[in-house]
């Protein structure tokens, strides 16, 4: 190739590069149009009128008047989306069944690593997770800010913490792309199992495999693997310490199911509430996108004699307040 011809091309990959770097990204879920979410991109300098016209461009024209609302995680309700600058650096919009009632843009993921390029790291060492967007398959492709903060926390926990994951088996529900369950084997679990329903797993394997040489040089005996878990066809069970999950928590008709799951991982048989022990636990990372949601899950929760306790993570650093209000951080125990 001519040296000019790559110079080029090197401008044109430049170019590419900024441009993406400069993007909000809206995740769109239209219910009834699509099956799962695609993705459009707006510049940071985007206006209103710019971030609704994108909205449109994967839209039947039926559903051209749209009147958008966006989460505001302070008065955990929906507001109108009146200005650009409400939309963070990825937005979530959902689009309900009847084309003519509002739209709603939940504001979904504020840190902005470059997780591609492994600039989130564990212990100093890059985690490098890919995403897959445009693909309509679901929203188990997207890193989502919970998994951010439940993998910093891992992170703070030393020799010694009650949530320190060395030498512990840990298993990830609703793992998505894996980035919570390898920052666990970053921080030394015995072995790590990523589970999801089965069309998450492609790109999960391909994360493990992102980074399983760094592993395998830092931890020669752990093993990190892929499986599909359906909460409602869990079929046998795995024996093993820790369960992670973070953001899984958003229809209701999931939710038993979810619940069940914990149960069974967390209280396997013969096992009761009066002869659990306390070693096993979860953690759980979560923001409130639903209210009735929330009561449920509590409420079958303690239905199920399993104890919950928010756990602080003052030490984790986040991007901004409006984040920390937003986020909670539980620990469940049978």
């Amino acid at each position: 190739m001519r040296g000019s011809s790559i110079a080029k091309l090197l401008i044109v990959i430049l170019v590419y590069a900024t441009c993406i770097m400069a993007s909000n990204v809206l995740i769109v879920e239209a219910d009834g149009v699509f099956e799962g979410h695609q993705r459009v991109r707006v510049l940071k300098s985007a206006t209103l009128e710019t971030i609704i016209a994108a909205i449109g461009t994967v839209l039947p024209s039926t559903t051209a008047d749209i009147s958008p609302l966006i989460f505001d995680a302070v008065a955990n309700a929906f507001v109108p989306l009146h200005s650009a600058d409400q939309v963070k650096s990825h937005a979530r919009i959902l689009i309900p069944r009847q084309s003519s009632v509002a739209v709603a843009a939940i504001a979904s993921r504020g840190f902005n690593y470059d997780f591609e390029a492994g600039e989130m790291t564990i212990h100093g060492e890059p985690l490098f997770i890919g995403e897959v967007g445009n693909t309509g398959q679901g929203t188990g492709l997207t890193i989502w800010d919970g998994s951010v903060v439940l993998a910093k926390y891992l992170e703070g926990q030393q020799a010694g913490d009650a949530h320190n994951v060395a030498g512990l088996r840990v298993l990830e529900l609703g793992a998505g792309t894996g980035l919570v369950g390898l920052a666990a084997a970053f921080c030394g679990a015995s072995s790590v199992l990523l589970t999801d329903l089965a069309y998450t797993l492609p790109n999960t394997e391909s994360n493990i495999a992102r980074n399983e040489a760094r592993l395998r040089a830092k931890f020669p005996d752990q093993n990190v693997d892929a499986a599909e878990l359906d909460w409602f066809a869990p079929g046998d069970m795995p024996d093993v310490d820790i369960i992670l999950g973070s953001d899984i928590v958003w229809v209701e008709t999931l939710i038993p199911a979810l619940v069940t799951t914990i149960e069974r991982l967390l209280r396997p048989p013969p096992m009761t509430p009066a002869t659990s022990g306390a070693t096993r636990f979860m953690l759980l990372s979560h923001q409130t996108r639903s209210t009735a949601s929330d009561n449920l899950l509590f409420a079958l929760l303690a239905n199920a004699n399993l104890r919950v306790q928010p756990v602080d993570v003052s030490r984790v650093r986040f991007p901004d307040d409006d984040m920390q209000r937003k986020l909670r951080l539980y620990e469940i125990r049978p």
